[in-house]
């Protein structure tokens, strides 16, 4: 005889009301509850997962924060596609239909939008990023003069090959962020601690 199977009730996706009504509470909440001052890491951390809620990409939801030497917060972003375009929420991922990704880096986004001369504003700056960098992202990084990175999750590359889609960690950036000297960090949502991936060098 065959196995009995237990009946699978599907969820009910939450209405955008009750969404935002969660989101807004568990944050009120989290910040009431913390005793004194929350670090600038998770401060950071934090801002970097509500600017990916604004994501349209299907796959990717990315957010970044740049602060500055004297801790401030110079510029935030996240990834999609260039102004007036369509949003893959709405016409599809162009990858999956055997089209390249018209969709836009968070580093790139918020580079291109910051007010100032980039080399000026990011130099000697911490980039706080939900996924670790790509390999592009990072040259431009490097040329910024970026002197730490923090990120929670390694970047997973995804591509379609014929056993079907996949996604494997791409560190390949941690070769140019090592000749760059950039300190880069993993940070743990759990302790809110760093672990350093690698050291880097001091700037000036």
């Amino acid at each position: 005889m065959g196995k009995n199977k237990k009946n699978k009730t599907k969820k009910k996706p939450h209405s955008e009301k009750d969404t935002r009504d969660k989101l807004f509470t568990n944050l009120t909440e989290l910040v009431e509850s913390v005793e004194g001052r929350i670090s600038w890491d998770d401060t950071c951390m934090l801002i970097t997962v509500i600017l990916a809620g604004r994501v349209t990409c299907i796959y990717h939801k990315i957010g970044c924060v740049f602060l500055g030497r004297d801790k401030r917060l110079l510029a935030m972003g996240y990834n999609g596609p260039p102004t007036g375009f369509p949003h893959c929420i709405d016409v599809g991922c162009a990858k999956d239909k055997g089209r390249s990704c018209i969709g836009a880096h968070a580093e790139q986004n918020v580079i291109v939008f910051a007010s100032g001369p980039p080399r000026e504003t990011f130099k000697g700056s911490t980039l706080y990023i939900t996924s670790s960098p790509c390999n592009q992202c990072m040259k431009s990084l490097a040329n910024l003069g970026v002197a730490r990175i923090v990120f929670r999750k390694w970047y997973q590359r995804r591509e379609i090959k014929e056993k079907g889609v996949v996604e494997t960690p791409d560190k390949g950036f941690l070769q140019i962020a090592e000749l760059a000297g950039i300190r880069v960090e993993k940070w743990s949502p759990k302790t809110g601690e760093t672990k350093v991936i690698l050291k880097g060098r001091k700037k000036e």
